[in-house]
């Protein structure tokens, strides 16, 4: 880049790293167009390697990346939970409990499929994807009820994915909440 950019009396031309930002902006002011901004949290960049990244064409269907983001983390969650409630003896591995965690591993591992990860399947497919991908957290839910029960010492848990249990809370209808941050570290939200 110096040397370019010592010559650029000559040649016209000066090099300078930039943000995406600022490029566009350059662009619109050069042509003077505006591009339009997608509004959109996730453009989930596909990475077959280190620092190799991919997009554009592999950042399509950003909601059922979300999706598989979201049940990859339920699922996470669900085998930290068991894996604790076994560790501290509250609850015996079973063939079942095996059997019933593969179900949902097996729905995430089509979700992470290329043609999945990568938006590049037909609508159909993504909707199959999405079938696949709910009945692996309906199989996976009751271990993630079972396992909260067993470690608050509760004899049954509502497993609630939503906020409609808030419309029932008062002071004359108490109820338990647990909390769990799947995260490696604390968070405050």
């Amino acid at each position: 880049m110096d040397r370019i950019n010592s010559q650029s009396a000559t040649t016209g031309v000066v090099v300078r790293y930039a943000t995406l930002g600022e490029f566009f902006e350059a662009l619109a002011a050069v042509r003077g167009v505006n591009y339009p901004v997608f509004n959109g949290t996730d453009f989930f960049p596909y990475a077959d390697r280190l620092y190799s990244y991919w997009s554009g064409y592999y950042s399509s269907r950003s909601a059922l990346k979300w999706w598989t983001r979201y049940n990859e983390a339920f699922q996470q969650n669900v085998e930290t939970l068991n894996a604790i409630a076994v560790s501290r003896g509250l609850r015996e591995p079973s063939l079942q409990m095996k059997e019933t965690l593969q179900v949902g591993r097996r729905a995430n591992g089509v979700l992470t499929h290329h043609d999945a990860v990568s938006g590049t399947s037909e609508w159909y497919v993504v909707l199959d994807y999405c079938n696949i991908a709910s009945s692996g957290m309906a199989t996976v839910a009751p271990l993630a009820e079972s396992a909260a029960a067993s470690l608050v010492g509760a004899a049954d848990l509502d497993f609630v994915v939503n906020d409609s249990i808030l419309a029932t809370l008062s002071p004359s209808n108490p109820i338990l909440v647990v909390v769990h941050n799947s995260l490696g570290w604390a968070s405050k939200r």
